[in-house]
């Protein structure tokens, strides 16, 4: 009888420790696994610094070429200016063409080609042709994962607004697209963009979202 009542004892006690170490794990929070890597991804940039530091300067000196053509943007000084409903949309297949469109108007084309060219094959790039010269460009990678389509550059020629660019080159891609933001995105809002959630670096080139880090992340349906 004392047995039996030890034994009941000890699985009584058994039941216990099993059910507080469930509920630990159910009151622990899961880490996403981009917040583990970032990281190692912070660490992979400070081995490979010398060639960042390169980079970074080839593309100060862009964004000085650049920052004119910015400023009088913003300020609508643009003498420039072409409107996209006379422009020609054209898919471009030239890999070198949209290299050199992107390093020499972009202020981050650089980066771009060193992060998203890889699969040029799979994407879809998007030109604006006014008297045949290229003066509109925009780029989507395919994301399989979240069946979308990841716009990583909508970029005009500098000194040269194109009114109307961003919303013409963007029709023919159908479905799901998704685009980041650092900055006061009106644009993607005119455009139909809804922001959800938020990226860091790494998460941005992966294309996930773990509504961490200052990029913002906006999504359009059509």
């Amino acid at each position: 009888m004392e047995k039996a009542a030890l034994e009941l004892q000890l699985d009584q006690n058994m039941d216990t420790v099993l059910d507080a170490t469930a509920l630990e794990r159910e009151e622990t929070p899961s880490i996403p696994l981009t917040k583990i890597l970032y990281p190692l991804f912070v660490s992979g940039l400070i081995v490979t610094l010398p060639i960042w530091i390169w980079v970074a300067l080839y593309q100060l000196v862009l964004e000085r070429k650049l920052l004119k053509s910015k400023k009088l943007y913003a300020e609508n000084k643009l003498n420039n200016q072409i409107y996209a409903r006379k422009c020609e949309v054209r898919e471009v297949k030239d890999k070198k063409v949209v290299k050199a469109f992107l390093k020499a108007n972009h202020s981050a084309g650089v980066f771009l080609d060193i992060f998203y060219m890889n699969d040029f094959e799979n994407q879809k790039i998007y030109g604006l042709y006014h008297n045949d010269e290229l003066v509109y460009l925009s780029c989507f990678k395919p994301d399989k994962k979240d069946n979308s389509w990841f716009c990583y550059a909508l970029c005009s020629l500098a000194n040269c607004n194109v009114v109307g660019g961003a919303s013409k080159s963007l029709k023919p891609v159908k479905g799901k697209v998704v685009t980041p933001s650092m900055k006061d995105a009106q644009l993607y809002e005119k455009l139909g963009f809804v922001q959800e959630g938020k990226y860091n670096l790494l998460e941005m080139i992966l294309g996930v979202s773990s509504d961490s880090g200052s990029i913002q992340r906006w999504i359009r349906e059509q």
